[in-house]
Parts: C-alpha cells; structure tokens; sequence
C-alpha cells in the first residue's frame, strides 16, 4: 500500500476511483493547512450520486487517524445534505498535531472503484453515463486557524505602508 502525502506543495486531488482496497494519506497540518477531505464525482444526482449515494459510500468506508502522542481512533466520515446534492466529509485529526496519518479502507474488502460503482447502481435512473465516472478525494483548505490570518506577506505590505507613510512626510 502506497503512503500519499498531502503538504503545502503537493496535489490536492487524489485519485479515489481506484482499483485498490486500501489507502494511507500522511497529512501535514491537518486542521492547519487542510480541514477535511471532500469526495466529489463527476456524476450528478440525476446519474445516481444522490444523498443515498453518498450515504452508501460512507457506510462501506473505514477510516482511522494516528496522530503522534495520540492513540489511533476512527475518524469521522459525515454526509452532509444540501441543495447541491450531499457532502462526504473525513476529517484529517486534530488541530493541535502537525502530521497525522489517515488509513482509508473498505468494509466489505471491495475496491473503491467497486464500492463507487455498486453505490451508484443502486439508484436507478433513466439517465444514462455518457463518460467514464471519476471520484477524487479534495484537500479542502482550512481557513478558520489564527495563522492563516496573519501571513508573512500581510506583515511586509504593512511595514511597505508604514515606510511609503514616512517617505511621504520628509
């Protein structure tokens, strides 16, 4: 099982459509840097990807966080209902650690890509798929952390500001 690794330089997408059972995702500055994973697919509602859908897939995941100084536990997978469709969620692990090592796998043994495509089955629609389905887990941003507020570059424009001001009145 391959380890990917989600940092300030790397991809934000990764390939959860796969032909495999198991995943480990290193996450650098969970709830710092990142604030949860997001699974999107190309397919919509009206293809199958309903809130059930997603209630499916979640249902058939297991996920667990080790952060260093802390013991392994489950992490939470949420679907979260909206007027787009629905969210699945996983969270990344605490704040307060700066690395934490997330192992995704299925219940049933199934690969994701199985478990996708069964979860999609099972809502029949008269629509049909027109190309081939993707599924990616997102990185999304965190934006509610004291250091993301208070960055290098905001405290030179702020010290360029002070010494135009101080130019100005020579």
């Amino acid at each position: 099982m391959e380890t990917l690794v989600l940092s300030k330089v790397g991809p934000r997408l990764i390939d959860f459509y796969r032909a495999e059972n198991r995943m480990a995702i290193a996450v650098n500055g969970p709830g710092m840097l990142f604030d949860k994973l997001e699974l999107l697919t190309n397919r919509t509602a009206l293809e199958g990807a309903s809130v059930d859908f997603y209630r499916r897939v979640a249902a058939g995941l297991s996920v667990t966080v080790a952060c260093p100084h802390a013991p392994v536990r489950l992490a939470e997978v949420r679907v979260e209902p909206h007027r787009l469709g629905a969210e699945l969620s996983i969270e990344l692990g605490p704040v307060s650690m700066y690395q934490s090592l997330l192992v995704i796998k299925t219940l049933g043994g199934e690969t994701f890509r199985e478990l996708i495509d069964c979860s999609l089955a099972a809502e029949k629609t008269p629509f049909t798929f027109h190309e081939p389905t993707q599924a990616m887990l997102v990185a999304v941003r965190a934006v509610g952390h004291q250091e993301h507020h208070s960055s290098a570059s905001s405290e030179l424009e702020r010290k360029a500001r002070a010494s135009h001001n101080h130019a100005d009145h020579a």
